[in-house]
């Protein structure tokens, strides 16, 4: 479990993450965050990141983007499929 420092600073992320998408910004830094927030356990973080996976999933699934998130999620891959 994460201390609630990291946890604020992770939900402060995610609020950001939620206000636009940015392929190269999902890329480099925003599923590494997600991934983050996941392993939280927290319930409130994980709501988060399933809006966000909803909001963006046009985004999220275009060729190209879904392939590349596939490789580098390891732990959280069924998260991404499934949505």
């Amino acid at each position: 479990m994460m201390n609630l420092k990291n946890e604020k600073k992770i939900k402060h992320k995610l609020e950001l993450i939620s206000m636009y998408f940015d392929v190269d910004e999902f890329i480099a830094n925003d599923m590494f965050y997600l991934e983050d927030a996941l392993n939280t356990r927290n319930l409130d973080l994980i709501k988060k990141v399933d809006g966000i996976l909803q909001k963006f999933k046009n985004e999220i699934k275009e060729v190209g983007v879904y392939e590349f998130i596939l490789n580098i999620t390891r732990k959280h891959t069924q998260t991404f499929i499934k949505n």
